[in-house]
């Protein structure tokens, strides 16, 4: 999982799902159903939307996440935006998220 998103960069993260162990990890593929988001903190409305094959794909036992460059065209501090991934065993099911925290976006220009 990432910590900070970079704004105008192409972002790639590994988001590895864990038993509730803690330890032992649970192999993407188990899953038919994957979801990351971004948004503002108190707004559930999303300002990045991926989903399994559409910017996640499955990395041997891990979910592999991408965002385009021209996908973050807003910055912030911590605190002002959230970031979330969740997965569920069928195409409708979403489990509690794997994580649901903060994260910056640090400001970059374009290229």
């Amino acid at each position: 999982m990432a910590s900070a998103l970079y704004a105008n960069r192409d972002n790639q993260f590994t988001v590895t799902v864990l038993d509730t162990d803690g330890v032992t990890v649970i192999p993407a593929a188990t899953y038919s159903n994957a979801q990351y988001r971004v948004y503002r903190n108190g707004d559930c409305t999303p300002l990045i939307s991926k989903s399994l094959g559409s910017g996640i794909t499955v990395n041997g036992d891990n979910f592999f996440v991408v965002i385009d460059d021209t996908e973050i065209t807003f910055s912030g501090t911590n605190g002002e935006y959230k970031h979330s991934f969740t997965v569920g065993a069928t195409a409708s099911e979403l489990l509690p998220s794997v994580f649901d925290e903060f994260v910056d976006i640090v400001a970059g220009c374009p290229v």
